[in-house]
């Protein structure tokens, strides 16, 4: 596992749901996202830090705070969208000019998918419908956004996805439930895709909802990781609420910026929860 440093040949992803709503341990403001984020970066290195669950804006929140050595990506809409303005976002971080090319991917559920292209490798990462007593909304969605990449993204019919990964919310720790989804997936494209998860929790509700479904012969290490330490957030009174509500104003697009729906900030952050879910690290050779 590279931290901090090491091998930059070795691709790196980190994927965070920044879950708004829940029972998560106060609020997570922009100010806190930022600490959380750079932590992450500071001792992980990674290449790519993907976060799902995100408010409408919070990509273009992200690109106003200027991450050292960071750059927002923005991903293409031409194979899928995000059907309402409520729907919940993905935002792409990579190292500056590292050059992976991103879309949206329609998988036939409220949420699309997003396909990740680097330098040899496809892959998709995945905010699947929560759903306790079924898997099949999930793996419904995993089938259509594979079959769906394959045959309208230009040079993943070669080069076909190798993993889904991310939020794939299915209890990889439930024997009964990964018996489900191999029976669930199995005579489609993905039927010789194996599932790796952390071993543990992700998920402060409890369960491992975060893993990944490989292709055979592609076997990354999957782990879940922590944050870092930083204080509780300041309720949201007095002095810290005026300061949210300046942070608020930074969020809106100027009208001499370039500016498109996705940018225009729909719900402040501060009167959301923080997020309940543990970063998912995947690395490989």
């Amino acid at each position: 596992m590279r931290k901090g440093g090491g091998n930059a040949a070795v691709p790196q992803i980190i994927f965070w749901n920044v879950q708004r709503a829940g029972n998560a341990v106060g609020p997570l403001t922009l100010d806190n996202l930022e600490v959380d984020l750079i932590s992450l970066i500071t001792s992980y290195n990674p290449d790519l830090l993907i976060l799902c669950e995100g408010l409408k804006g919070l990509g273009h929140a992200i690109r106003l705070r200027n991450i050292p050595k960071y750059e927002v990506v923005k991903p293409d809409k031409g194979v899928g969208d995000y059907r309402k303005d409520t729907t919940l976002r993905y935002v792409v971080l990579q190292k500056r000019n590292y050059g992976v090319q991103t879309h949206l991917v329609d998988s036939g559920a409220k949420r699309p998918a997003l396909l990740i292209c680097m330098p040899g490798y496809n892959v998709i990462a995945l905010h699947a419908p929560s759903v306790s007593k079924s898997v099949t909304p999930q793996t419904d969605q995993m089938k259509t956004a594979f079959d769906r990449v394959v045959g309208a993204v230009p040079g993943c019919a070669v080069t076909r996805p190798c993993m889904i990964f991310g939020d794939l919310n299915i209890d990889a720790l439930d024997s009964s439930k990964m018996t489900k989804m191999r029976n669930s997936i199995a005579g489609s494209s993905l039927g010789t895709f194996k599932a790796l998860g952390t071993g543990q929790t992700t998920q402060k509700a409890g369960g491992s909802l975060d893993w990944a479904l490989c292709a055979q012969g592609f076997r990354p290490s999957v782990s879940a990781i922590a944050t870092g330490k930083r204080k509780r957030a300041a309720a949201a009174t007095g002095r810290a609420a005026k300061r949210r509500k300046t942070d608020m104003d930074d969020f809106i697009v100027d009208d001499d910026e370039e500016s498109d729906a996705e940018d225009e900030f729909s719900q402040a952050f501060g009167g959301e929860k923080g997020a309940d879910h543990k970063p998912l690290l995947i690395t490989w050779r």
